[in-house]
């Protein structure tokens, strides 16, 4: 079974352009408890891409 697509919603031309410059977002980091949230979302994040089940079923798992 295939889904169709509508006009212009395949891939794009061209990649969309990296941004230069500073990170806008780089100073909420310096708000109480930003980099130790972000930081415990990494840890997190790092352990489900650990775990067996996921490496080995992602497919069903995304699916689901």
């Amino acid at each position: 079974m295939t889904i169709p697509l509508r006009p212009g919603a395949g891939r794009a031309a061209r990649p969309a352009a990296r941004p230069t410059g500073p990170d806008p977002l780089a100073p909420l980091l310096q708000l109480p408890g930003v980099a130790e949230a972000a930081e415990g979302a990494r840890t997190a994040i790092d352990r489900l891409l650990g775990h067996k089940v996921l490496r080995r079923e992602s497919a069903g798992v995304s699916a689901e």
